[in-house]
């Protein structure tokens, strides 16, 4: 009676056990089990050998495939910056998407490893390689225009808040004494500046914990589109071009065209000026000429326009004067 019983019970308890246990619960234990596949790890930003600044950010999705067709699962997700932090985990959400954001103040460039499992063990590693680029907002740029200098760049991981701090000269702005405006965004212009004039900015950007991310020096040089307006004299073996120079401004570019809208070709190199005489310009053809400062200011002057003579005048002569001269017997 009593092995009867135990008979009866082995039965119940199977067929309990059969029914409580259906069969995905069966069919994933015999995929994980035979999972021989690693994960994959996609970093959707940023790019391989991009900048990076006070926080590092990471966005990308993990995924796993047990066999084809079949998902697997990811049970973790590390990352570590090689030879400076241990390994840490991050969170991996429903889709497989994880996103890192890890302060830091490195200045040199890094590898951070990337390294996942899935449920058999299974490993596998991504290496992303970021440059320090010098400063931690590498997209600072100026823009000049008439009496204002408009500053932009793009928007730095983990920062809140943004100051500029500016010097009326070529001095390098001091966060600690040079005048600021707190509070500013992208793009920011600043007004009522001296045309002709040097000016210096620094962008500081400031982190929820408390981190500072610090841009280049700018410098900058607003100008009118009449600055520059270069003057054209026209011979018969070129085309004379002569333009005010100021002493914020080293050098200039002799921009040339065949067509008011452009495209404008660099056919001078960095030149001190005033005057640069180009010998390249074809007869019968109708040029137009621009100025700029090859450095700190990216206003063109207005166009003039000149065709090279096509007959020579006394004025193209060679001439050359003599003092002192005699001659004896």
């Amino acid at each position: 009676m009593k092995i009867r019983l135990s008979a009866l019970f082995v039965a119940f308890f199977g067929a309990m056990l059969f029914v409580s246990c259906p069969g995905p619960i069966l069919s994933d234990l015999v995929a994980s089990v035979r999972d021989a596949t690693p994960p994959v790890i996609q970093v959707t930003s940023p790019s391989e050998y991009a900048p990076y600044s006070r926080v590092i950010a990471i966005m990308g999705s993990v995924t796993d495939l047990s066999a084809p067709s079949k998902t697997g699962k990811v049970v973790s997700l590390t990352y570590e910056i090689l030879s400076h932090a241990t390994a840490k985990p991050a969170t991996i959400s429903a889709d497989g998407s994880f996103s890192i954001a890890e302060s830091n103040d490195l200045r040199e460039n890094i590898v951070v490893l990337l390294k996942a499992t899935d449920w058999n063990g299974n490993e596998t590693e991504y290496r992303l390689p970021l440059v320090f680029p010098g400063n931690e907002i590498p997209t600072f740029y100026a823009t000049e225009g008439n009496r204002e200098t408009t500053l932009s760049w793009s928007p730095v991981p983990g920062v809140t808040t943004y100051t500029l701090f500016l010097e009326p000269s070529s001095k390098t702005p001091d966060p600690a004494s040079s005048p600021s405006i707190a509070g500013i965004t992208s793009p920011y212009t600043a007004t009522q500046l001296k045309n002709a004039s040097v000016y210096s900015f620094l962008l500081e950007g400031r982190t929820s914990d408390g981190k500072n991310n610090y841009s280049e020096v700018v410098r900058s040089v607003p100008l009118s589109t009449l600055h520059l307006f270069p003057q054209a004299n026209s011979f018969f073996n070129g085309i004379e071009l002569r333009w005010r120079t100021f002493q914020s401004i080293a050098y200039y570019l002799v921009l040339r065209a065949t067509s008011p809208s452009g495209p404008w070709e660099d056919i001078s190199g960095p030149v001190p000026g005033p005057v640069f005489f180009d010998v390249g310009a074809s007869r019968g053809t109708t040029y137009y000429y621009a100025i700029k400062p090859s450095a700190s200011s990216s206003v063109i002057s207005e166009w003039v326009e000149a065709t090279v003579d096509s007959v020579s005048s006394r004025s193209d002569a060679a001439t050359a004067s003599y003092d002192a001269v005699s001659f004896s017997r």
